[in-house]
C-alpha cells in the first residue's frame, strides 16, 4: 500500500511544477482544458455567488469529489467497486461532453 501512495508523488510534483506556470494542458495545446474555471468558480462560490460560479464551470462541485474516489479506488483494492469504475467513467464522459460544449461557444463562459 505504501508504494502505491509513493507512486502518486511524482506525478503530482510534476503538475505543481507545471502548474507554476499555468494550465499544463493549455500551455501545450492552446486550447482550455475540461477543468478550466474550477478554481475561479471556488473562490465565487466562497465568496457567495454560487450564480458566477456556475458561469465559471458547472460541474465545480464535482471535480474535488473525482480525485478522491480514484485515489480510494486505487490505494484501498478492497474498496473497489464496478460502481465507483462506472461513476469515473461517467463523470469523465459528461465533462467531455461539457468541455466539448464550451469549446464550441454553445455554453457561455464569462
Amino acid at each position: 500500500m505504501c508504494k502505491k501512495i509513493i507512486s502518486f508523488v511524482p506525478p503530482f510534483l510534476v503538475l505543481l511544477v507545471l502548474f507554476r506556470y499555468g494550465c499544463p494542458f493549455y500551455n501545450l495545446t492552446q486550447i482550455p482544458c475540461p477543468c478550466c474555471g474550477v478554481t475561479r468558480a471556488w473562490i465565487a462560490f466562497l465568496r457567495g455567488d454560487i450564480r458566477l460560479a456556475l458561469r465559471y464551470h458547472a460541474l465545480f462541485p464535482a471535480v474535488p469529489i473525482v480525485p478522491g474516489v480514484w485515489v480510494i479506488r486505487d490505494v484501498f483494492p478492497a474498496c473497489r467497486t464496478k460502481r465507483m469504475d462506472k461513476f469515473l467513467y461517467v463523470f469523465a464522459g459528461i465533462l467531455f461532453c461539457y468541455s466539448s460544449l464550451r469549446w464550441l461557444g454553445i455554453v457561455i463562459i464569462p
